[in-house]
């Protein structure tokens, strides 16, 4: 029963993101800086040169995004060529903020937009975190936890290359 859900929840997810045949950049978005409340478009802060994303949706007090952010600051350590960027949701700047201080991960927290919400529909479940392509483009999604092993397993398997050069780790895409 919870796996027919949970393949509802991913195809109505992939509806959502939908339009026209085409799924959306998230270069067509803006976000919100946390601390100052001013809207930005996040083509202009994440998409400055063109690479893979990792893209995590949190919300204030979930213990699941709190172990999901760990992950993604992992894989930012293990992957520094990997754009990783988390977008709060369901909950206000201020408590936003407490939970980007909670966090404290290495790679950039914004709040979704009213306008991406409008337009992709609410996130009910978190931690939900989205693989962009190098345009900005959803190819793979993923509702809940997934720990790191799974994360490199998915990264390679939607073509993002993990190789070690040296010491130190790199991330390309194939």
């Amino acid at each position: 029963m919870k796996r027919v859900a949970l393949f509802c929840s991913l195809l109505l997810l992939s509806v959502q993101f939908v339009w026209a045949d085409r799924a959306p950049s998230l270069l067509d978005f803006t976000a919100v800086d946390i601390g100052s409340g001013e809207a930005f478009q996040l083509a202009d802060r994440v998409f400055t040169v063109p690479q893979p994303s990792l893209v995590l949706f949190f919300e204030p007090n979930c213990s699941w995004c709190y172990k999901q952010a760990k992950v993604f600051d992992q894989l930012a350590a293990a992957c520094p060529q990997l754009t990783m960027f988390g977008l709060g949701v369901n909950g206000s700047r201020v408590a936003l903020q407490k939970e980007a201080w909670r966090l404290r991960v290495t790679f950039p927290l914004w709040m979704a937009s009213q306008s991406m919400l409008a337009s992709t529909g609410p996130i009910k479940t978190t931690p939900l975190s989205l693989l962009l392509d190098d345009a900005g483009k959803i190819i793979f999604s993923a509702k809940g936890y997934m720990d790191a092993a799974r994360w490199r397993e998915a990264l390679i398997e939607h073509g993002v290359k993990l190789e070690q050069q040296g010491s130190a780790a790199d991330c390309q895409l194939i």
